[in-house]
């Protein structure tokens, strides 16, 4: 029986299936063969991409070498300049000071009430005693004015009281004084029915006269009490119009010295309490420089020293008037006082201006003056330097950090672990890393003679 079948050799490496077709039931060499060549061509599918990958290995080693080659020939040029080491000379210390007017006071009202009136502005210049701004004292004038009224009365009644008189009281002379009032109506009784002589009108006179000054020795105690009442009363009331007379004042702020309005923080309407400071007074012709200064610069100084101070490039003397006796416990600093010298200046001086106070520091170190563009900005405050140095007869960058003593002109002072004679880098610092081989392409020696120390020292 005829028929067709299927043969599938499989492959265990590969995993392919070669088919092959025959007319009979017999697998035939034919078949073998095909078998065969379908294996061939799969074996050498697969081998293939090896052996290009193999062959074409040495070329692209031989390509990256060439690149690192044409890399290591291409090096970047650098300017340098060879040091020269000097002696740093003395230099200038500077600390900022504060000006401030030899008095300043803040005024307030020593009691509280409704402003009524404010006769200054701040710049105004104004005399001692003058009254600078006043409170609303209609309640206090009117109550002086009642009382001044009172006191006047009883000044009156007393000096009513304080007329002179003669004799005691007693309750005899009460008693005597009543018969003599009535003997003084019998007496009078007879004048009317007859006419007396003129000896018994003279005695009757004589009578009546000591009988009226007996009736005033009669009231004598009481007018004593009224006296020593009124005495009190006029006591109490002078010491009320002391109080209301203080109060008045007490309304009034007034300059304590001949100065300038420096604040005012008023205006009439305003309601104020005690103790509130509502402007502020300065005096203007002398000026005092407080300035801060480290613990152990200022024990150096003493009272009557003369220190150099420095505004808008004009330098004056200044003595020392006070050295704070304790240290500021956070800044470890201590407050000095000076008094400039030279009052042409001082003319220009404004509170609250900032000035320099100088103070010349000895060195005794040797340091090397750098282009700022020799200098590179680390971490923390940090400051460094690239040096070419020659490692494995290759000149390659190193980095050392250094200490900025003084700047200006565009020049830097600086301290470090450097050497006369070394190479430092002072161009493009933005291109190089330490470790980088370089080649130099310019050099110069730089010296601290060679470069004027600046006369102006910012800081960094």
């Amino acid at each position: 029986m005829r028929f067709w079948h299927l043969r599938a050799c499989r492959c265990a490496d590969s995993g392919l299936f070669c088919s092959t077709q025959a007319s009979t039931g017999n697998f035939g060499f034919y078949d073998m063969m095909q078998c065969v060549c379908q294996r061939l061509c799969l074996i050498f599918g697969i081998l293939l991409p090896f052996g290009l990958s193999a062959c074409d290995s040495p070329t692209s080693a031989n390509r990256t070498t060439s690149s690192s080659e044409v890399r290591q020939t291409e090096t970047i040029g650098v300017k340098t300049i060879t040091l020269k080491q000097d002696q740093i000379p003395d230099l200038v210390e500077r600390f900022s000071g504060l000006i401030k007017p030899v008095r300043s006071s803040d005024l307030s009202f020593t009691q509280a009430g409704k402003v009524a009136e404010v006769f200054i502005d701040v710049g105004s210049a104004v005399k001692q005693g003058e009254i600078l701004a006043q409170l609303d004292d209609e309640p206090f004038l009117k109550k002086k004015f009642n009382l001044q009224s009172q006191l006047t009365a009883a000044q009156a009644d007393l000096n009513s009281l304080n007329q002179p008189n003669t004799g005691q009281s007693s309750e005899q002379m009460v008693a005597k004084i009543n018969q003599l009032r009535s003997e003084l109506d019998r007496l009078e009784t007879e004048v009317k029915n007859s006419l007396p002589s003129s000896e018994n009108r003279d005695n009757l006179n004589e009578r009546l006269k000591s009988s009226e000054e007996q009736i005033q020795t009669l009231n004598q105690k009481s007018r004593q009490q009224k006296i020593t009442g009124l005495t009190a009363q006029i006591k109490d009331l002078r010491g009320q119009l002391q109080e209301v007379d203080a109060t008045i004042a007490a309304c009034n702020v007034t300059a304590p010295f001949t100065g300038v309005i420096i604040d005012k923080m008023i205006d009439p309407g305003s309601v104020v309490s005690p103790g509130r400071p509502v402007l502020k007074i300065a005096k203007i012709d002398a000026y005092r420089v407080w300035v801060r200064l480290p613990a152990e610069l200022a024990e150096t100084l003493t009272l009557g020293q003369e220190v150099p101070i420095e505004q808008d490039q004009q330098t004056i003397l200044g003595q020392v008037t006070a050295i704070h006796p304790t240290v500021d416990a956070l800044t470890q600093t201590r407050t000095v006082v000076l008094q400039p010298r030279d009052s042409k200046v001082t003319n220009s001086f404004t509170a609250g201006e900032r000035v320099d106070v100088l103070f010349p520091t000895v060195q005794q170190q040797s340091g090397f003056w750098l282009p700022v563009s020799a200098l590179m900005k680390e971490i923390a405050g940090l400051w460094s330097v690239y040096l070419v140095e020659t490692i494995e007869e290759k000149p390659t960058i190193v980095r050392r950090y250094v200490e900025v003593i003084d700047v200006g002109n565009d020049q830097a002072l600086v301290l470090g672990n450097l050497h006369e004679g070394m190479s430092v880098v002072v161009e493009g610092l933005h291109r190089i890393v330490p470790g980088q081989i370089v080649r130099l392409a310019e050099q110069k020696k730089t010296s601290l003679r060679d470069n004027k120390k600046p006369e102006q020292v910012p800081s960094l």
